[in-house]
C-alpha cells in the first residue's frame, strides 16, 4: 500500500519523533514538491533535521499533473493539499492501493468525495497500534503529546473517540 502524505502529518509525526512509522506502515511513502518546500521551510524547527533526512532517504517526491491540481485547488484548499489529492487520483487511476494522509478537514472531505481513502496524523498512530508497532500506552501518550505540545487542533469529541478507539484496538 502507498501512503501519499501532506505537510502537516509529516511535521507532526516529526515533532513526536515517530515519522519512521510511515515506512513501517506503507510500502512506499510519496509526497509532492510543494509539500517538501512547505515542510522544509522553517530551518530552525526542532524537527527540521529529521525531516531533511526523511526526504533524503525514503520519502519520494513527485511532480503532479497541473490541470488536476488547479481544479482541486479551486475548491478552496491549499495548493499542497490539492497536489496530494491530485496525486492520489492519478495513482488510483493506475489501480494502485493508496491512502491519502491529510489532516485538514475540508481537504479530507474533498479527497473522500473523489473516491480516495483518507487518514491523518491520529490515524497513523491508531494504525501503528493496530499493527502492534506501538503499545496502547504509547498510543495514548502520543495523542496526548500531540495535543498538548503542538498546535494540532482536535475537538473534545474526536479526542474522546480517539481514546476509546485506542482502548478497543489495543
Amino acid at each position: 500500500m502507498i501512503g501519499i502524505t501532506n505537510a502537516s502529518p509529516l511535521i507532526y509525526l516529526g515533532k513526536l519523533g515517530i515519522i519512521e512509522l510511515l515506512p513501517k506502515l506503507f510500502s512506499r511513502v510519496i509526497t509532492t514538491t510543494t509539500v517538501k518546500e512547505e515542510v522544509l521551510q522553517v530551518k530552525a524547527a526542532p524537527e527540521y533535521p529529521i525531516l531533511t533526512e526523511v526526504f533524503e532517504s525514503w520519502l519520494e517526491v513527485v511532480k503532479v499533473e497541473e490541470e488536476l491540481v488547479q481544479k482541486i485547488a479551486a475548491l478552496q484548499i491549499h495548493r499542497a493539499e490539492a497536489e496530494v489529492i491530485a496525486l492520489g487520483r492519478e495513482l488510483l487511476a493506475k489501480e494502485e492501493e493508496i491512502i491519502v494522509i491529510i489532516d485538514d478537514l475540508l481537504a479530507r472531505e474533498i479527497a473522500v468525495s473523489l473516491g480516495l481513502t483518507v487518514t491523518g496524523t491520529i490515524g497513523i498512530i491508531l494504525e501503528a497500534l493496530k499493527e502492534k508497532i506501538v503499545s496502547k500506552k504509547a498510543a495514548k501518550m502520543l495523542v496526548e503529546q500531540l495535543i498538548t505540545t503542538t498546535n494540532f487542533r482536535l475537538s473534545a469529541k474526536v479526542y474522546a473517540k480517539t481514546l476509546k478507539e485506542i482502548e478497543t484496538r489495543g
